[in-house]
């Protein structure tokens, strides 16, 4: 080999060629070395963008899934909220029902006492002194309880009295006779 070398001249020309096969080793290595680097970083980002993939669909998921929670809690609320609305108009109708039960009836016990008192009416005609009527202070009739005309004033007095004073009965309220 030194006689190799001795055909290139000098000293520099060996190191010179020494060091251009240094480098080109070198560069072969990296060569190799860098194409399988870039393969495998191709590789490792095929990978890694294959996994945030899995992750975004994963993570897509569960927010369908908490939307579909979400949906399911607003339905079963807003059936609750109706439920409930329905629960107190039905309280409603039947306080309604209640009270307009005990309306009728009170109208009943009024419509019952009423025809009480005009069947005691006739009986009592016949005895004038007990039937009560009322006159006013400055009128000239008289009239039955709840007459529109005993606003003002009301005096109590019996049938058979009114009479004796002159007293008419009252065309609006027909007092008994």
């Amino acid at each position: 080999m030194k006689n190799a070398f001795k055909s290139f001249g000098s000293k520099n020309a060996t190191i010179k060629i020494t060091n251009l096969l240094i480098v080109f080793i070198m560069v072969i290595s990296l060569g190799v070395n860098g194409i399988g680097c870039d393969s495998k970083s191709s590789e490792n980002k095929k990978v890694a963008s294959e996994k945030l993939q899995f992750e975004q669909k994963g993570n897509e998921k569960e927010q369908e899934k908490l939307a579909e929670e979400k949906l399911e809690k607003k339905q079963a609320a807003e059936q609750q909220r109706k439920e409930q609305e329905k629960k107190a108009k039905k309280v409603q109708e039947d306080k309604a029902k209640i009270e307009y039960g005990q309306a009728n009836k009170t109208n009943n016990a009024t419509t019952s006492s009423n025809n009480t008192i005009k069947k005691e009416i006739p009986q009592s005609n016949t005895d004038n002194q007990s039937v009560a009527v009322y006159s006013t202070d400055t009128g000239k009739k008289y009239h039955s309880n709840g007459c529109q005309y005993l606003r003002k004033s009301k005096i109590a007095i019996n049938l058979k009295d009114a009479k004796l004073q002159g007293l008419t009965p009252c065309s609006k309220c027909h007092p008994p006779r």
